[in-house]
């Protein structure tokens, strides 16, 4: 059975702020695999070179396997000897094949086909990581270009003030410390949006190192908005089907079905192998016709091996449990996480969404309703929020991913 290639694509979702939080009474209905930004990160999370890697190195251990359980190469036997008196040369030659004790070969196809599982599996395990890197990624990307437009935002307005109170000041109608009050908070506002640049360029350089030169980088690079993420399905869920359903529980649970067989592959060598060939010989003038059977005894070659085997078989399943444990917990966090900051949302979205608060300060400055100083002061109390839901946004997507991510099924 030759090796079929493999490719896999599993579904990421993001999420906006607006959508109701299911909790524990939601569900994931939703096609995420025909969302745009699901495309984009699949895209990145295929064509690059970690997963061709993976791919290459599947195969090969496919086929090692396969390898194992082939027949040992015929050989071919040549003898010729010199007469050192009157009598007549002779020569002889022959060919035999060896092979295993009969269900050696049965058991070893058992565990070439766990193997093969286990591979995909372990192939589909890289792509996930790999598609939820690139998503995490994505989506921390889109929130720093939120939070660059916000301070874009917040500096052309200091810029414009301080031209108004430049102008004001040449007719003496501000102060000067009004004016270096207004120019400092320009200089502040720069620095914070040419730090907000500098971290979303860290980040595109991170996601354009795991797939260069793609199309699909050079998107989510420009997208400023978050992408749809249905509501959370039941606690439940994520900590049963799909921690059990996860590539990394299947690859382990594989690997330990797979050494299994192997146990029981080397018992099987433990017993007799053996050769038949064909034996022709000349000697006195005749040639001679027949058959050589030989018996091979691994009396002492395989203890050692059975006991490899049998710890390692061990072994696997101790980590089958381990990567269990770990997902849960990470799930748990994460489920936890997600409730509480979707809650923090929920108080923040009616104070902060479709209310322009900065634009009601500049107006109340103008009109001569609040001080210059009490003006700066509420403008970055305003400033601060919209920064801290922002953070709040970017932070339940992250988490609303990763769960996500945990229960995806094969193409």
């Amino acid at each position: 059975m030759k090796y079929r290639y493999f490719r896999y694509s599993i579904a990421v979702a993001a999420a906006l702020m607006a959508v109701p939080f299911a909790g524990a009474q939601g569900s994931a209905d939703n096609d995420f695999y025909s969302t745009p930004f699901y495309g984009l990160v699949k895209q990145i999370a295929t064509d690059n070179s970690v997963t061709m890697a993976a791919h290459s190195r599947a195969v090969a251990e496919t086929e090692n396997a396969r390898a194992a359980n082939a027949l040992e190469n015929p050989e071919i036997e040549f003898e010729r000897l010199w007469s050192a008196g009157p009598a007549d040369n002779k020569w002889n030659a022959g060919i035999s094949q060896s092979f295993d004790w009969p269900g050696a070969y049965r058991v070893r196809s058992r565990a070439a086909d766990k193997i093969e599982l286990a591979q995909r599996e372990g192939l589909r395990t890289t792509y996930r990581e790999l598609t939820q890197k690139s998503g995490e990624l994505a989506l921390n990307i889109i929130a720093a270009n939120r939070r660059i437009a916000l301070l874009e935002e917040m500096h052309a307005t200091m810029t414009c003030l301080r031209e108004k109170y430049e102008r004001a000041w040449e007719l003496g109608e501000t102060t000067i410390l009004d004016l270096n009050k207004i120019k400092i908070e320009e200089i502040r506002s720069a620095s914070e949006l040419e730090q907000a640049r500098i971290e979303r360029s860290q980040l595109a350089a991170e996601l354009s190192a795991i797939c260069p030169e793609s199309e699909a980088v050079n998107e989510i690079l420009s997208m400023t908005d978050f992408p749809y993420l249905a509501p959370l399905r039941e606690r439940a869920h994520y900590l049963g089907n799909a921690v059990d359903n996860s590539p990394e529980v299947r690859y382990a649970a594989a690997m330990a079905a797979a050494e299994a067989e192997n146990m029981k592959v080397a018992s099987m060598e433990r017993y007799p192998g053996f050769s038949v060939g064909y034996v022709h010989a000349f000697e006195e003038g005749t040639h001679f016709n027949g058959l050589s059977i030989g018996v091979s005894l691994p009396v002492w070659s395989r203890r050692h091996s059975v006991n490899s085997a049998r710890y390692l078989a061990e072994a696997a399943r101790f980590e089958t449990s381990i990567v269990r444990i770990e997902l849960e917990t990470k799930a748990a966090a994460d489920y936890d996480s997600a409730v509480k900051l979707h809650r923090q949302m929920e108080q923040y979205a009616p104070l902060v969404e479709g209310v322009n608060n900065l634009a009601l300060l500049r107006k109340a400055l103008d009109g001569g309703e609040m001080s210059l100083l009490d003006y700066l002061q509420e403008t970055n109390y305003f400033l601060a929020a919209r920064a801290d839901y922002l953070t709040l946004t970017r932070d339940y997507l992250l988490a609303n991913l990763r769960l996500t991510l945990l229960d995806f099924p094969a193409d």
